[in-house]
C-alpha cells in the first residue's frame, strides 16, 4: 500500500489460518472428550477484527484487496449465516437482528419505491428536511 500502513498479512493463506483460530477461539473443548464443545462467545465482526488485532474499518479495507476478498468475505459469511440461525434457536433474537441490519446491507428495515410519472420516465425532486429545534 503506497503511503500507508503496511498490511498485517502478508498472504492470504496467513489471514485464513488467523481467522480458523478465532472461529476455535470461540468454543471450549471438553479436555476429556465426553461432551460436544460449547460456544464461548458468539462470531462476531467486531471479535474477528479484535482477534486479528485490528478494527473493522480496517477488514473493511482489506475486503476491497481483490488479493484478500474471497478469504474475507468467507469468514463473514460465515458470521452472518451463525447470526441468521440465531433467529431460529432463540427467544431473544433482537441482538441477531441489530446485527443482521447493521453489518449486512441485505438486511434492512429500509423500503425504497421508484415514481415515475405517465409514460414512465422517473420524477426527480427534491426534499429538504428541517429542524424546527435550530433556528
Amino acid at each position: 500500500m503506497p503511503g500507508g500502513r503496511p498490511l498485517l498479512f502478508k498472504t492470504v493463506e496467513e489471514l485464513q489460518v488467523r481467522i480458523e483460530a478465532y472461529f476455535a477461539s470461540c468454543w471450549k473443548e471438553d479436555p476429556l472428550g465426553m461432551e460436544d464443545p460449547v460456544m464461548i462467545k458468539p462470531f462476531t465482526i467486531a471479535g474477528l477484527a479484535v482477534f486479528l488485532n485490528t478494527s473493522r474499518q480496517t477488514l473493511l479495507n482489506y475486503e476491497k484487496n481483490d488479493k484478500f476478498f474471497v478469504t474475507l468475505k468467507g469468514a463473514k459469511d460465515r458470521i452472518e449465516a451463525w447470526a441468521e440461525e440465531q433467529l431460529y434457536r432463540n427467544t431473544q433474537v433482537a441482538g441477531p437482528i441489530f446485527n443482521l441490519k447493521n453489518n449486512y446491507s441485505q438486511w434492512s428495515d429500509k423500503q425504497e419505491h421508484e415514481l415515475s410519472a405517465p409514460g414512465g420516465k422517473p420524477l426527480a425532486f427534491n426534499i429538504t428536511i428541517t429542524d424546527p429545534e435550530k433556528k
